[in-house]
């Protein structure tokens, strides 16, 4: 009787591509280093590399740019682009998202259908669903992957006085979805560079 143990030999296990996120405060370099990857598809939700130097960029990566008026903002248009990658043929290694405006977007969209009837981060339920149907097609593509997240505040009960203070920084997205991922960058500007 053959075995139907499905584990491999872990020598022969292919890594893959790498997927993972950077986060930090606005202009320290997340897009600039998203386009050093080869061939990036780049889907931007803030609209910021549509500035010449990205766009002049990204052509010399031999990448591609979808935006905000083709659909970036929005989950679907996201998802059936990723799924296209995942399925067709095509000259991309990356795929880079700016993912912070595109989850809070999806938030806001529902906290306004909502209403008085927001309550218990039910407005979070559609942005969790689409992040976890994105990250299922996410694993699918033999590409690299970039999320590039803004920088917030992280806060927490201080064991001596019980009050609530800032204990770090975390990416403005699904908290979970750093658990997803290979590697989580903060990356930070020091003085000139």
């Amino acid at each position: 009787m053959a075995s139907k143990l499905k584990a491999k030999d872990p020598a022969l296990t292919d890594p893959g591509k790498i997927k993972m996120m950077t986060f930090s405060k606005s202009g320290i370099g997340k897009t600039w280093l998203s386009m050093d990857f080869p061939a990036p598809f780049y889907i931007d939700s803030e609209g910021g590399a549509r500035l010449s130097h990205y766009q002049e960029k990204l052509k010399q990566a031999k990448g591609a740019y979808l935006g905000i008026e083709d659909g970036a903002c929005d989950f679907n248009t996201v998802l059936e682009q990723v799924q296209a990658l995942a399925t067709e043929q095509h000259p991309y290694k990356t795929l880079a998202i700016t993912i912070t405006k595109l989850y809070q977007t999806t938030i806001a969209y529902e906290q306004l259908r909502l209403g008085e009837k927001d309550v218990f981060g039910a407005s979070k339920k559609p942005a969790i669903h689409a992040m976890r149907q994105l990250l299922n097609w996410i694993h699918r593509l033999d590409m690299n992957v970039l999320f590039e997240a803004h920088e917030t505040t992280e806060w927490g009960v201080n064991p001596k006085s019980g009050n609530r203070e800032e204990v770090g920084n975390q990416p403005d997205v699904w908290d979970k979805l750093i658990y997803e991922l290979d590697l989580t960058l903060r990356l930070e500007k020091r003085g000139n560079s």
